[in-house]
């Protein structure tokens, strides 16, 4: 058509944190939004992905912009104006944390360094399965070593001791590398994420816990705005209080040639969540329980898999999006009648955040055609703000533990759209 459905995805440190509104039918899309996170004091990253909505199938990518911790850090004032953006290469796109524990000893000869890799959590899925072959590659001081695979998981637990002997002197600029890798039989293996940790930064005792997992630093490669530019303005505030995080301000203004979830940024989603768990909750677990196959696009349906749905053999495409449309409809009925019957349970700083809401709307838009305005004010923010991102990435919310697979992934996302 010529035209594009845009709207913005902010990560931090590759977890989604944010969305902008859909500017439909524009190829120079205006969004004008600011956004206020509370950032870990340790985050490496933070990403903008631009994407176009597809009203049936799944979301274009169409670039990203990325800004390490670095160079937001670097400019106190902040960083205001337009960024290319990049194109966004799959293999790059990593998920996951690794536990590992680390030991450097001070002394002894010769020194060995202990790297114990102990298990990873929420991996991406590589395979057609929906799940990868994962194995950790750790490099240092020019010695690389492997894990075993442990195969059909994205929660590998591996629990291995690789040893490494360190040079003599002092250890300068020595890097301790370690990689996850989807170990694959025919052709390459994909990347998974790393984590890299430069030795005189290690304490001498045990160094245990959690990484996020990254992908390979980015180029600096311009691709002459052939995807478009986004203007940005991004300031990070050090308003660090109790050791806890500091706050950045994000504010994009986006244009050029131009996937959905947020973490609880707002106050209101704050101050909602136990609200927002009483209501979702039931539903969504039962979503996850019943893992049941769901698709309206004939591009993307898997056929036989309709055996799941009817044991009276491969359906037709109409069999399936029938049987789909049916399905969405049970979840959505079911989310619909238990937001309506918690009327009496939504909290009172909620409600009285719509109610001046609704009185600003009403003064904004007086007349009497406009009558209307004041609750889709409100049912602008319940739903699109509140309700959709937390079906689409229950996790995030608390909702789940983990993150949903990709069946159940593609479920939630037709139920928010």
């Amino acid at each position: 058509s010529g035209s594009s459905d845009p709207y913005c995805v902010v990560k931090v440190d590759n977890e989604v944190v944010a969305r902008t509104a859909t500017v439909w039918k524009s190829l120079n899309p205006f969004w004008g939004e600011e956004i206020t996170l509370l950032l870990p004091r340790g985050f490496h990253s933070l990403a903008i992905y631009v994407l176009d909505e597809d009203t049936i199938g799944q979301d274009d990518v169409i670039g990203k912009v990325s800004l390490s911790h670095g160079q937001i850090s670097a400019e106190p004032r902040g960083i205001d104006r337009w960024l290319s953006l990049a194109p966004v290469n799959p293999e790059q796109e990593v998920q996951g944390e690794i536990h590992l524990e680390l030991q450097v000893p001070e002394r002894g000869h010769p020194r060995v360094l202990r790297c114990h890799l102990i298990e990873a959590r929420d991996l991406a899925p590589r395979d057609p399965s929906g799940s990868s072959d994962p194995f950790g590659r750790v490099s240092c001081c020019g010695h690389t070593l492997e894990t075993a695979v442990i195969k059909k998981t994205r929660f590998p637990h591996w629990d291995e001791v690789l040893e490494f002997e360190l040079p003599e002197g002092e250890l300068g600029e020595a890097v301790l590398s370690v990689e996850v890798w989807d170990w694959d039989i025919v052709g390459k293996n994909d990347f998974l994420g790393r984590v890299e940790f430069f030795l005189d930064t290690l304490c001498p005792g045990p160094t245990q816990g959690w990484f996020h997992l990254l992908p390979f630093p980015s180029t600096t490669e311009d691709h002459g705005g052939q995807l478009g530019a986004l203007r940005l303005a991004v300031r990070l505030l050090e308003d660090i209080h109790e050791g806890e995080a500091g706050k950045g301000h994000l504010h994009g203004v986006p244009a050029g040639h131009l996937g959905t979830g947020t973490m609880p940024s707002h106050p209101l989603q704050v101050v909602g969540l136990p609200y927002l768990h009483e209501v979702l909750k039931p539903v969504v677990n039962r979503i996850f329980e019943e893992k049941k196959y769901v698709e309206l696009d004939p591009s993307k349906m898997e056929l036989s898999r309709g055996r799941r749905i009817s044991f009276k053999g491969s359906l037709l495409e109409a069999q399936v999006q029938e049987s789909s449309l049916e399905l969405l409809k049970g979840y959505l009925g079911d989310i619909v009648d238990a937001i309506v019957g918690s009327v009496d349970k939504c909290p009172l700083p909620m409600r009285a955040a719509f109610r001046q809401l609704r009185r600003r709307a009403e003064e904004r838009f007086p007349l009497a055609q406009h009558q209307e305005v004041g609750y889709f004010s409100i049912s602008g923010f319940l739903f699109l703000r509140f309700f959709a991102p937390a079906v689409l990435t229950p996790k995030l919310f608390g909702l789940r533990e983990q993150h949903a697979e990709p069946g159940t992934g593609r479920t939630l996302l037709l139920l928010a759209k």
